[in-house]
């Protein structure tokens, strides 16, 4: 069975953070900090890889590097035309930051309010964004966390779960 993140009811995953000891809390929020800055998520290393590890139209998935060329940079990223299929790509197409018109700095500073446990609302503000615009973003977030976590393999060897139950009194 897998685990997805954008199945997850985001309320429960609020109460069970704040269930943690705050020794525990700092430990969460710093661990998520790093996998930000960590060369797996950054913007940077994202463009890097794609051009070390060749380029590939993500429409039609052709390698062939005679059949890919350069087609001049918008905000300083590279843009690519690919000869077969006669679209425009750049090294942001199909992932977080594809079509989106903000800076690196905002979404690092939304990806902090939602780990914050901030609402759609707040956020939009803090970020100077539209409620509409907070809401997608919050999706992309987690539909990208969710491929990450696919790409991920499952556990393996022994893994141990517990229940506890506890008793409802509605009296009084």
């Amino acid at each position: 069975m897998g685990f997805n993140v954008s199945s997850l009811d985001y309320g429960r995953m609020r109460v069970q953070f704040k269930k943690l000891p705050p020794n525990e809390r700092k430990r969460f929020i710093e661990y998520v900090r790093d996998y930000l800055r960590s060369k797996s998520f950054g913007i940077r290393h994202l463009v890097k890889a794609k051009k070390d590890d060749g380029i590939e139209c993500p429409h039609c998935r052709n390698t062939d590097p005679n059949m890919i060329v350069r087609f001049g940079t918008r905000k300083g990223i590279q843009w690519y035309r690919c000869k077969p299929c006669g679209r425009t790509f750049s090294n942001v197409t199909g992932t977080l930051w594809s079509r989106t018109r903000k800076e690196f700095h905002v979404w690092a500073q939304f990806v902090q309010c939602m780990m914050d446990g901030r609402s759609i609302r707040r956020s939009a503000e803090l970020c100077e964004l539209n409620t509409r615009t907070a809401f997608m973003w919050r999706h992309k977030v987690l539909d990208a966390l969710a491929q990450y976590h696919g790409s991920q393999p499952l556990m393996k060897g022994i893994v141990e779960a517990d229940d506890t139950f506890f008793r409802l009194s509605f009296k009084g």
